[in-house]
């Protein structure tokens, strides 16, 4: 375990970076879902979440990262100054999500499901029904950060434009957005954010 100081008393999920890069290319990658869930919870410990790990190249750091869509519009905000991670502050975004903590782990769901399903309740709250569809991984390794934080994207479609947020203190700007109006924003996305444009609207365009 990581010793040094507590960062609010947290420990998240990580997976050793040598048997990680398997499973997370460089970019966008397409990798099997179900082989990758088994992997993390067969791989996944429990570290705290001090500010040396952070940077701790033998772990990487599991991250669910969800776009929430309904129809042709996708949900995009910009992160505020009380967001934990202030290398994000006043980005634009059009991911959920966040680390997968041992609350996760305690049914027989897999930690990586739960963690999603838990952090969108979090942060952002649908009234319509929810479908889950897992889209690939996101791994980009341009800094010490970058390279100890591996992204598992899905897409929450849900059947309903009603929402209200759970932390209205962290984001601003919320709304849906035509890919169109995404693609505008993009050069003031965070890095995840940014890539996701790049490759699922600019490669392959949608909704346009």
């Amino acid at each position: 375990m990581v010793a040094g100081y507590h960062l609010l008393m947290e420990k998240i999920l990580a997976v050793p970076s040598e048997k990680a890069r398997k499973f997370f290319p460089t970019g966008f990658g397409k990798t099997d879902e179900k082989e990758l869930l088994g992997f993390v919870s067969q791989e996944g410990l429990f570290y705290d979440r001090t500010p040396e790990m952070e940077t701790h190249p033998s772990l990487m750091q599991i991250i669910p990262y969800i776009l929430v869509r309904n129809k042709d519009k996708i949900l995009m905000y910009q992160r505020l100054s009380k967001q934990t991670e202030k290398r994000l502050h006043s980005k634009y975004s059009i991911g959920f999500g966040g680390h997968i903590n041992p609350e996760d782990s305690q049914n027989v769901i897999n930690p990586v499901i739960s963690g999603r399903d838990r952090e969108l309740r979090e942060e952002v709250i649908l009234t319509g029904a929810v479908r889950y569809m897992f889209m690939g991984t996101l791994y980009l390794p341009v800094d010490s950060v970058g390279k100890v934080h591996a992204g598992m994207v899905y897409a929450a479609e849900t059947d309903s434009e009603e929402f209200r947020l759970g932390e209205p203190d962290k984001f601003s700007s919320v709304g849906w957005h035509s890919v169109d109006e995404i693609l505008s924003k993009q050069q003031e996305m965070e890095t995840w954010s940014r890539e996701l444009c790049e490759e699922l609207f600019r490669k392959t365009p949608v909704g346009r």
